[in-house]
């Protein structure tokens, strides 16, 4: 599945553990949001590679993150 592939996969660069890591927190990251957070609505790997490499995350609004103090 591309949407669990990590940045440096995707860019060719050497990985180690850390890409490892990363699909391990989209896991999460699905489980707890209930979707996922690159590319959850397109059916193109190659559109969602490219969010993948933007890196641009947003959080549902019943995080605690979201909120100002």
């Amino acid at each position: 599945m591309p949407y669990y592939i990590a940045p440096e996969l995707i860019i060719g660069e050497s990985y180690g553990v850390m890409a490892d890591y990363w699909s391990l927190g989209i896991c999460v990251y699905e489980l707890l949001c209930g979707g996922l957070p690159f590319g959850d609505s397109l059916q193109n790997p190659l559109d969602i590679y490219e969010e993948i490499i933007k890196g641009q995350v947003f959080f549902p609004s019943f995080f605690e993150c979201n909120k100002s103090k």
